[in-house]
């Protein structure tokens, strides 16, 4: 007859959202500090209208949890990243875009009227193209790319949801969500949804746009150097509002015991 064994087992706080189950893991076995993600309630909300455009699959990041939502602080990364749009012809890309970037920060952090309606784990970027060249070089009109008022809100530091409007066709929305493999290791997956009048095919494309936006990020967010103290310079007090900010999810436990922890799990 086989013994019996202890078997050792933990319970974990647990949300099942829009087919997703999100864990909530803290170093100090704490209860969930707030209730996430809201950022579904729009789409889960009777009545929406919206329809699941696709479920895609990025290949794994090599990098920290926190790089994406830190891209919020590093305004000029916009500028260089991001100047050219993902579109392309003959291989080539050729629209070169300049960006107004805005962003918000709940909890108090930034003094405006949409960060104060914010709880302190949210953050919201506003984003707006406010100028276009062909080639890089020819004046076009911004009016096309203005057509779709894009704003993109973070639920902590691993949900991030895109919010596209346009008057016409209606409300596109995609949620990137990051699971952390090992350290620096982080899956990502995006959905999408979209309502009113989106054809499929036009949403879809819209969805492989934003996670080309994201690609351009890749070459970053996996070759950055850590350097602390961080030698600021003028321009960088956003880093400022972001250290605050990010601050919200860590705990002195998180520091002491993060290299202990194990993603066994």
């Amino acid at each position: 007859m086989v013994g019996k064994q202890r078997v050792n087992t933990r319970s974990y706080h647990v949300r099942e959202r829009l087919g997703m189950i999100f864990v909530w893991i803290h170093v100090e076995d704490a209860a969930p500090s707030f209730e996430g993600p809201k950022l579904c309630d729009e789409i889960d909300a009777p009545g929406s209208g919206f329809y699941q455009v696709d479920v895609v699959n990025f290949e794994d990041f090599e990098m920290h949890v926190m790089e994406p939502s830190q891209n919020t602080a590093d305004w000029y990364h916009f500028l260089t990243v991001h100047s050219w749009l993902p579109v392309w012809m003959c291989g080539m890309q050729f629209l070169k875009a300049d960006h107004e970037i805005k962003a918000h920060y709940g909890g108090g952090v930034t003094n405006s009227e949409e960060a104060r309606s914010m709880p302190p784990e949210n953050l919201m970027i506003r984003e707006r193209v406010v100028g276009l060249k062909l080639f890089g070089k020819i004046p076009i009109p911004v009016m096309f790319a203005q057509a779709l008022e894009t704003e993109v809100h973070m639920n902590g530091p691993t949900v991030i949801m895109f919010k596209v409007e346009n008057a016409l066709l209606g409300s596109f929305r995609a949620l990137m969500t990051l699971t952390p493999q090992e350290p620096f290791r982080q899956h990502m997956q995006i959905r999408a949804w979209a309502n009113g009048l989106w054809p499929r095919p036009i949403a879809r494309y819209l969805l492989s746009l934003i996670m080309q936006t994201v690609e351009q990020d890749r070459q970053v967010w996996e070759h950055k150097l850590h350097i602390a103290p961080r030698n600021l310079v003028a321009g960088d007090g956003p880093f400022a509002g972001f250290g605050r900010w990010i601050s919200h999810f860590y705990t002195k436990a998180s520091w002491d015991k993060a290299g202990e922890m194990s993603m066994s799990w």
